[in-house]
């Protein structure tokens, strides 16, 4: 069955979103997608005209034969950053990476690490949990915000848990909500490892107990490894931090 998939960038449930797409496609449905700049509950205020648009055309297409008002690609998604709109194939549009691994000095490099010596570590405290404002939420706070106090903008992120004992080492990969965003010239992208980000997750308590369980709460201290990277497409190398400041 043809299926037209409409979503926001900061909609709490745009991952989701992205999974049934990629599930459909495999699966050889015809399938538009459309993302634009949106949370959950403003889409039908901030993108009606899109919105709207790609309903009725989509439904002229498979109800009525009419495929006059259908776009010629599948894709269209908002590119933030650059308040501009991108028709594509198919999402992602180049699905290849690179690693950059951190530095000592807070920058990112290609070259693998030859030190094996931890880069850095610090402490969560789930009773002070580290901050989050924005991001993908149902509530009037959601979307991009001015992160001043915290760091320069929130573009997307991602959640691991996990449940180490001593000083057992435990290697993580934390997916990354979808994104596609435009970074002006003599801006720098930022990567942040943060023991947590609430109210936007659920803090974790410390213990190992599920979060809605916990009873107590148990400061805990991570460590970063010279081997942790972050992978990027390929496209977004010309984004990357140029001087510490801007690398935790």
């Amino acid at each position: 069955m043809p299926t037209s998939l409409i979503t926001g960038w900061h909609d709490v449930w745009v991952d989701q979103t992205f999974e049934q797409y990629a599930r459909l496609r495999r699966a050889g449905c015809e399938t538009a997608l459309l993302v634009g700049p949106w949370t959950h509950t403003s889409v039908l205020q901030q993108g009606w005209p899109e919105v709207f648009t790609e309903t009725l055309a989509w439904l002229r297409t498979h109800l009525h034969a009419d495929r006059s008002g259908l776009r010629p690609t599948g894709v269209r998604v908002h590119l933030g950053g650059a308040d501009d709109w991108r028709d594509l194939d198919a999402w992602p549009a180049d699905p290849s990476t690179t690693a950059w691994f951190p530095t000592r000095d807070g920058h990112l490099t290609r070259q693998p690490p030859t030190d094996p010596l931890p880069l850095t570590s610090f402490r969560y405290d789930p009773a002070d949990p580290t901050p989050s404002l924005g991001g993908p939420l149902l509530s009037r706070t959601a979307g991009a915000r001015d992160n001043g106090r915290l760091e320069d903008v929130n573009v997307c992120d991602g959640l691991g848990r996990l449940r180490t004992t001593g000083g057992e080492l435990t290697r993580i990969t934390v997916p990354m909500s979808a994104t596609a965003h435009r970074f002006a010239v003599g801006h720098r992208l930022r990567w942040q490892i943060s023991g947590g980000a609430h109210p936007r997750y659920a803090r974790g308590s410390g213990t190992g107990d599920p979060p809605l369980d916990a009873a107590h709460l148990v400061p805990a201290h991570l460590t970063l490894h010279a081997d942790s990277a972050l992978l990027l497409p390929r496209g977004a190398t010309a984004a990357l931090p140029q001087g510490p400041e801007e690398n935790d």
